[in-house]
């Protein structure tokens, strides 16, 4: 087509979206001012791939193609390609949006802009998708300064205009908490002019005394950075730089070992024990003793089973008859190694009386972390285990095992009542 203004890339059902392509087509015709229905229909047919004009034939027939309406022919392809849509699956899209890691505030923006499309908001577009916006941002400094908004007084371009400055802000004042340096540079140098003058009288300044310094040539093996500006800022790394290198402040390990010595009490390898109270398991009235026998192993897990049961005999007490004897469950852990734990959903759990107390949820405890600056990670070692059963409970505990019949002396895995009792202690003490 000689003159043809613009370009209209074939159309392959497989790989691209039909919607797309007709939108697009439309636009080519517009500009090109073909008007007439026969050639609309050759432009059509013209830019559709081997299988998409292949489909074309199967859904006009017994009619011919090429004697079709072009309205005709992109009704067809419209009702085969785009599906009916449900106005309520496409809201419950819009209203779930978040932020995703790494999206930038003007990706989230347009995404949400694109999710509304079918939605049918009509004048409430902008309110809503203000609200979606702000509600669906990441937790962040952009996220809080929102918050503290008037909603009546703000626009949907209004919030993410605001949330780019408290972004930009931010970012500005992480780069000048990590300096700056010149990158990539041997020597980093600052031009200046030269000005001529006598320094003939320093000459005999310099210090006479020597020392011998190591050099370290550093090698690039190609990788990524393992930390950039952006991470230590986060995390409050402070960053030196003189004569263009960089030095890292950070504990030292000798202080490190100091604390381990002086404290070395709290770093064994032996199961703690927690002294300030017992726990008491409390019957229902009228619970009646239920009895279960061993169940057998799986061959792929049993060695690891008798090992581990090995290993808690010496937290056990060996018995020879009780009314109560629960079935244990071996759960492999993401080491190799098993935990054992009863099945007491068969026996106490339904016997016993549940202590009420509300789990904190991760929303508050995050709100608790908010502001601080130093974080630790603190894993209690089988931390159920580390708390005493009261002796008129043990009973309550019998498993039965391939091995015989054991007591536990303390807290086991698989009580209903232990999440709660162990959550109120750890607030208590921590």
């Amino acid at each position: 087509m000689a003159g043809v203004i613009g370009n209209l890339t074939m159309f392959e059902p497989n790989a691209q979206n039909w919607e797309l392509f007709g939108s697009k087509l439309k636009q080519f015709l517009a500009l090109n001012k073909i008007e007439t229905s026969e050639e609309k229909r050759a432009v059509l047919i013209t830019h559709l791939s081997d299988d998409a004009y292949r489909l074309l034939i199967n859904l006009v027939h017994p009619g011919n193609v090429e004697e079709t309406e072009y309205d005709v022919l992109i009704k067809t392809f419209n009702k085969h390609f785009l599906p009916r849509r449900s106005t309520f699956a496409d809201k419950d899209r819009f209203y779930s949006a978040t932020q995703m890691a790494g999206e930038a505030l003007e990706d989230f923006a347009a995404r949400l802009r694109g999710l509304s499309v079918y939605c049918n908001f009509g004048e409430a577009l902008d309110v809503l998708l203000r609200d979606r916006f702000v509600l669906g941002l990441a937790l962040g400094p952009e996220r809080d300064r929102l918050f503290e908004k008037d909603a009546s007084n703000l626009t949907f371009a209004n919030a993410l205009d605001l949330a780019q400055k408290v972004s930009c802000a931010r970012k500005s004042k992480a780069a000048t908490a990590t300096g700056t340096s010149q990158e990539g540079a041997e020597v980093g140098i600052k031009e200046e002019p030269l000005y001529h003058g006598n320094i003939s009288k320093w000459r005999n300044r310099a210090p006479r005394t020597r020392r011998d310094v190591a050099v370290t040539e550093p090698e690039d093996d190609g990788g990524p950075p393992l930390l950039v500006r952006d991470f230590m800022a986060n995390f409050n790394i402070v960053v030196s730089t003189y004569n263009n290198n960089i030095v890292l402040k950070q504990a030292h390990d000798l202080q490190v070992q100091k604390l381990l010595s002086e404290f070395s009490d709290l770093f064994t390898e032996e199961l703690g024990c927690f002294n300030q109270f017992e726990v008491n398991l409390h019957l229902k009235e009228g619970a009646k003793p239920k009895f279960y026998k061993a169940r057998p192993l799986p061959f792929a897990i049993k060695d690891k089973v008798e090992a581990e049961l090995n290993r808690l005999v010496g937290q056990g007490i060996p018995v020879k008859y009780s009314e109560y004897a629960t079935p244990i469950v071996p759960v492999r852990k993401q080491n190799g190694s098993v935990r054992i734990c009863g099945d007491y959903s068969l026996t106490v759990n339904k016997d016993i009386h549940i202590d009420q107390y509300p789990l904190p949820r991760i929303e508050e405890i995050f709100v608790k972390l908010g502001g601080g600056e130093y974080f630790s990670k603190l894993d209690c070692s089988q931390a159920y285990t580390q708390f005493k059963l009261s002796k008129k409970s043990h009973h309550l505990t019998t498993v039965n095992t391939t091995k015989g019949l054991f007591m536990y002396t303390r807290l086991v895995f698989g009580l209903a009542n232990m999440p709660r009792q162990f959550s109120n202690v750890l607030l208590k003490i921590y």
